[in-house]
């Protein structure tokens, strides 16, 4: 009862202009989404409508949301969306890895801007810095990882990871995407 007091207080004295500022912004991650996968498939040859593309990436994040995989789980269901659409799979999988590096790269340049704002202000304590290196270290080897797989230009690293048999399928996938 007073979580639905408090519910209703929040919404008393919600700001409409703000609300519809958020909705859009959702909207447009969404719209964003699946224009990244709509650029590839256009220029690869296997166009699909934005429209259906965007209305996909909100199943992908539900997806995301409620099998939580660290977005593995709403690839696959775009992946599979897509090769019901008359999607080759390869082009697929390319616009997997152009949506994971977009991730990554999103990642990598908020969380520094977030750290040298929290740094200017006096904020950023060493767990905090320490975290935030770990993590951003992490990020950047996992995409140079997509990144080297994608372009094969590391015969080493590909046959590395293939020894471990989980790893296997999506690093040959990943390997035969254009």
């Amino acid at each position: 009862l007073g979580k639905i007091r408090g519910f209703a207080d929040v919404l008393l004295h919600a700001r409409p202009a703000w609300l519809c500022v958020a909705v859009a912004a959702q909207v447009m991650t969404y719209a964003c989404a699946g224009g990244i996968w709509w650029i590839v498939l256009r220029r690869a040859g296997a166009p699909q409508r934005l429209r259906t593309l965007s209305l996909l990436s909100v199943g992908k994040v539900f997806t995301d949301q409620a099998f939580p995989s660290g977005g593995l789980s709403g690839d696959v269901f775009m992946l599979r969306a897509l090769t019901r659409r008359s999607a080759p799979r390869p082009l697929g999988i390319a616009a997997v890895v152009v949506t994971l590096l977009g991730f990554y790269s999103a990642m990598i340049a908020s969380t520094l801007v977030s750290l040298v704002y929290l740094w200017r202000h006096g904020k950023a304590g060493p767990v905090l810095l320490v975290m935030t290196v770990v993590l951003l270290l992490l990020a950047v080897v996992v995409s140079s990882i997509l990144f080297l797989l994608v372009r094969r230009t590391s015969e080493r690293l590909h046959g590395w990871l293939n020894r471990f048999a989980p790893l296997r399928t999506v690093v040959d996938s990943f390997a035969r995407a254009p």
